[in-house]
């Protein structure tokens, strides 16, 4: 049987190792954390990229110019939202 100092030197390498634990779980967590705000982040500005892609895509259409004569203001106007509503997709 043990004695009453091996107990308690056990118990105090126990508790040792149980806030070393503790103390790795908690580091653990918040790189998890950290991990998370980072992907977070990351998919935000790949999301503002790609609207900012789309946005100047957009305003970058051009009706053909050698349509222009033969389409009224009206037509031109809905073949742009067209064109931009296909891009959007």
């Amino acid at each position: 049987m043990a004695t009453k100092k091996e107990l308690e030197a056990q118990n105090l390498v126990l508790i040792t190792a149980l806030n070393e634990a503790i103390v790795k779980l908690k580091q653990q967590s918040q790189a998890v954390n950290e991990l998370e705000e980072v992907r977070e982040h990351s998919f935000k500005s790949s999301r503002k990229i790609y609207k900012q892609i789309q946005h100047d895509t957009i305003t970058d259409l051009k009706f053909p110019v050698e349509l222009r004569k033969m389409w009224s203001g009206g037509d031109i106007q809905n073949w742009l939202i067209e064109q931009a509503n296909q891009l959007k997709k």
